[in-house]
């Protein structure tokens, strides 16, 4: 998904020595542009580093940088959730009007011009249902991309069970390999916690989705059902009713005189 980088990432450890070779690859690695909305933002290696200076008693455990590398794409996650899929499902929900849920609840407003223009205005019809499916898209993309972190959490729980006896023989501290135990619990946690808002904002969008799907075109607030609007109701109504199998014809037995 290219509002979350692209880019792979390996390593190897030497348990002899205790130091670590990474490489980090790929076409957004240095890049400090969003490449879809072209907001500016900090590069994945910028941020690796930043996150990698503090670190510095953690720096001869063996998962210290998966660890970083998780961290990095969540936080790319909850950029990508809070500056571009929030306003545009904020913005879809104002343009169509129908969402007075939470504070908003038994609120009275008058309908917009833009709910209005929906009504009549195929062409505008069309370009807010091509907004709600992106994001829905984006959505169910970034639903689909946040369980490949949860898939490198437990990668790291389980090659850290498997490196407790290194860990005594190289003379690790305890201490920071439970500062990092702890780490890759709260980002697992962190992971399914943003994957169940993911799923809240799709539920949202087909909502959404529902409304501009409508079957035939309203009247305006206010105003009464045209001849025009009567004949593409009815026009629609026969279609759905020629689309119902018709019963077989009976059969009438007459007798001759």
């Amino acid at each position: 998904m290219f509002q979350l980088g692209n880019l792979g990432f390996s390593m190897t450890h030497s348990l002899g020595s205790g130091n670590t070779l990474a490489f980090l690859h790929g076409w957004s690695v240095f890049s400090n542009q969003n490449w879809v909305s072209k907001r500016d933002m900090i590069s994945h290696s910028e941020r690796m580093h930043s996150l990698l200076e503090p670190s510095i008693s953690l720096w001869r455990h063996p998962l210290l940088l998966p660890t970083l590398l998780l961290q990095e794409h969540l936080f790319r996650c909850e950029e990508f959730i809070s500056q571009d899929l929030s306003p545009q499902i904020r913005g879809i929900e104002r343009v169509l009007g129908i969402t007075r849920s939470g504070r908003l609840a038994g609120t009275k407003h008058a309908v917009s011009e833009e709910i209005q223009e929906l009504l009549t205005d195929d062409e505008r019809r069309i370009q807010i249902t091509s907004e709600v499916n992106t994001t829905l898209t984006d959505t169910i993309n970034l639903a689909t991309i946040l369980g490949w972190d949860q898939r490198l959490g437990e990668f790291i729980k389980k090659a850290d069970k498997e490196l407790h006896s290194y860990y005594e023989e190289s003379g690790i501290d305890i201490g920071i390999v439970k500062e990092l135990e702890a780490a890759v619990d709260h980002f697992s946690g962190e992971a399914a916690s943003t994957i169940a808002y993911a799923t809240g904002m799709r539920s949202r969008l087909e909502v959404q989705l529902n409304v501009v799907c409508l079957p035939c075109p309203l009247p305006k607030l206010g105003e009464t059902m045209t001849d025009a609007d009567r004949s593409s109701t009815t026009s629609w109504r026969k279609q759905e009713t020629t689309s119902t199998p018709a019963s077989p014809p009976q059969r009438v037995s007459t007798a001759s005189p």
